[in-house]
């Protein structure tokens, strides 16, 4: 691996410190301001489809300029400045807005420094397990100082926020040091929604993950539900910090397994793994099983996140790479959006339960990838 991995690598920990304390009081300020379940469904899928809707354009931009390293630059810029939006929201659509133009920053960052990996690495499941386990190292360690805050300091949500927002303007100084990949063949068309510029294995691909995106509920709801249950804002920020542990700690053996042994098989794991910690989360009446849930939902992230990066890297060609990414991510988004939608108002009608469907779709998915691909 080179030192473009390390390097970004450092960058997504320094930034996930920032952003995860955002994060992990972020479901709580929206009930706070008055939000429920719908609220937490379209926030959660609208600020995720907003991204994704703009790396798909980030991806195309920077291949067919054939540099990538000045939209990673302005993309954690943009996010680091629009964070100081949320703290002053009085509403929860005003939570939708702030932080809807946060994610533009990471659309703009996110399929260029995916692509800069990818044609960095010498190993891509290594190599995006490390990127992985680092940015959610930092989203254990902006998760610990979230609840430092909140329980014992006794910190306002919105001074959270704040502070938050000034940390992540750190993240942009490894980003100087970052080289420009050197590319084989260079782009000569528009790749955006050109669904024949990619095989037709990564067309299967697209299909199913873009399935199992529309069952990913986001983390939000897995928090709603430990604070229904437990009726405290501080064990849900602890139950987070035990998914971002699990998820940090296991990227990276996730990533290696996944080049040793396949990484569709690695990654059809992943998504049964992620079909258990929602049944279980839909059972969930007290710590043990909410324990057990966040567990469950540590594992599977840490098998599939990485691993569909590393998927994508491998069906894609070098100069449409970035684009390929950006393809992914926002079909993958859009379907989320949909899925989070579609829960949260379920979740105002039905409860949890409807948590069961849910899982049913991703073990689906699992199901597909095994099978047709």
């Amino acid at each position: 691996m080179k030192k473009n991995v390390y390097l970004l690598s450092v960058v997504s920990l320094l930034n996930d410190i920032s952003s995860e304390i955002i994060l992990s009081i972020l479901p709580l300020f929206i009930t706070y301001l008055g939000g429920g379940g719908f609220s937490i469904g379209l926030i959660g899928g609208f600020r995720d489809f907003i991204s994704n809707f703009v790396k798909a354009v980030s991806g195309v931009l920077s291949d067919k300029f054939h540099s990538k390293k000045p939209f990673v630059i302005a993309g954690y810029g943009i996010s680091a400045f629009f964070k100081l939006f949320i703290g002053i929201a009085k509403t929860p659509f005003h939570v939708l807005i702030a932080t809807s133009l946060e994610r533009i920053g990471k659309g703009i960052r996110t399929a260029p420094r995916d692509a800069i990996i990818s044609l960095s690495a010498t190993s891509k499941g290594e190599s995006f397990g490390l990127h992985r386990a680092f940015d959610t190292l930092g989203a254990l360690i902006g998760t610990l100082l979230a609840l430092l805050m909140t329980a014992f300091f006794k910190v306002s949500y919105r001074k959270i926020i704040f502070l938050a927002a000034a940390l992540s303007f750190l993240s942009i100084i490894p980003l100087l040091f970052v080289e420009e990949p050197k590319v084989k063949g260079k782009s000569n068309k528009t790749a955006l929604f050109s669904f024949n510029l990619i095989n037709r294995k990564f067309k299967k691909f697209l299909l199913i993950a873009a399935i199992f995106s529309f069952s990913s509920a986001n983390y939000m709801f897995f928090m709603f539900k430990a604070e229904e249950v437990i009726h405290s804002n501080v064990t849900p920020i602890v139950l987070y910090a035990v998914f971002n542990l699990i998820y940090a700690l296991l990227s990276t053996p996730a990533g290696i397994l996944g080049d040793r042994i396949g990484k569709l098989t690695v990654l059809s794991i992943g998504y049964s793994f992620f079909a258990s910690s929602l049944a279980t989360l839909s059972f969930s009446k007290g710590l043990i099983s909410l324990t057990v849930s966040f567990v469950l939902y540590g594992i599977a992230m840490a098998l599939i996140d990485g691993t569909q990066r590393a998927v994508v890297g491998d069906f894609s060609k070098e100069e449409y790479r970035a684009s390929a990414y950006g393809i992914f991510q926002f079909l993958t988004g859009t379907c989320m959006l949909l899925g989070n939608v579609v829960l949260g108002l379920g979740w105002e009608v039905w409860g949890f339960w409807i948590l069961l469907i849910y899982s049913f779709v991703s073990l689906a998915s699992a199901v597909m990838l095994k099978t047709f691909l």
